[in-house]
């Protein structure tokens, strides 16, 4: 159940990039940075409020594990970095321009586009799988090579 909530969560980023993509204050670089901000925090929040109600109505037993929330909030990162690379290569309009203007350019190059398509997809679907067997209470060698993985690809993918 907290992977299912985890990646509905994850695509609250659809709306709030195409909201935030509309406002003029998105121009400034440091509006941006603070608004990027405040939206992770709530992600973090959304994410506590969602598990609290599942563990009140009996659906699963309350994560105490920090690495679900960490985990939820890099899902809904890959969900952005998925629209960017759907922005580049022209399968989706004005989701994410004013993050391409102002926020990491290098993302333009091709090099760029596919890092975002690997973190919208294959880093995802990582992030899922782990947030999974955190939350079914697996051993830590069962999903050890997952998360070695996960952090080796990330690191690589990094400019």
């Amino acid at each position: 159940m907290d992977a299912i909530s985890a990646f509905l969560i994850s695509l609250l980023s659809i709306p709030v990039m195409f909201i935030l993509n509309r406002w003029s204050l998105m121009e400034d670089g440091l509006a941006l940075f603070l608004v990027a901000c405040l939206v992770l925090f709530a992600i973090i929040v959304i994410t506590a409020v969602v598990h609290r109600l599942i563990s009140k109505r009996g659906a699963g037993t309350p994560v105490r594990d920090p690495f679900v929330y960490v985990f939820t909030l890099f899902s809904f990162t890959a969900v952005v970095d998925l629209f960017i690379g759907l922005e580049l290569t022209g399968h989706a309009r004005q989701f994410m321009i004013f993050y391409l203007r102002e926020g990491e350019p290098y993302l333009l190059t091709a090099h760029g586009m596919i890092i975002n398509y690997w973190d919208g997809i294959g880093h995802n679907a990582m992030y899922l799988l782990l947030i999974h067997y955190i939350t079914n209470r697996r051993k830590p060698e069962d999903y050890r090579s997952l998360g070695l993985y996960w952090f080796g690809s990330i690191i690589n993918s990094m400019p």
